[in-house]
């Protein structure tokens, strides 16, 4: 069995945790389940799912109470909601996810 790199360890829990923070942030924002699931590429279902953390639950809460990750997060729903989900902003948004990723890490919040 080959080595996994770092970025297939996280996306088990640490991007699952960050897309359910971001869609509970474009939820307190007011946007439907349905809209929000339109603008991340996903099911209604896969949101539901992560309000009820049975999806991406292990690290969304310590992302969302945390500012430094708190503004991040608000940062890269704002990008979803100007992107309006013709996905111009796909580079930029993944860029800010990893940086995300690469912070929450290096903070120690999650340990490979």
């Amino acid at each position: 069995m080959r080595p996994l790199t770092t970025c297939e360890l996280v996306s088990k829990d640490l991007i699952p945790s960050v897309r359910a923070a971001i869609a509970m942030v474009l939820l307190e924002k007011g946007l439907t389940e349905y809209r929000v699931s339109k603008l991340l590429g996903i099911t209604p279902a896969a949101v539901s799912q992560y309000v009820s953390k049975k999806r991406g639950g292990k690290l969304r809460d310590l992302i969302l109470n945390k500012p430094e990750y708190r503004r991040r997060i608000e940062y890269i729903a704002d990008l979803f909601i100007q992107d309006g989900g013709k996905r111009v902003l796909d580079f930029r948004i993944s860029r800010e996810i990893c940086h995300l990723c690469l912070l929450v890490r290096h903070n120690q919040d999650y340990l490979i």
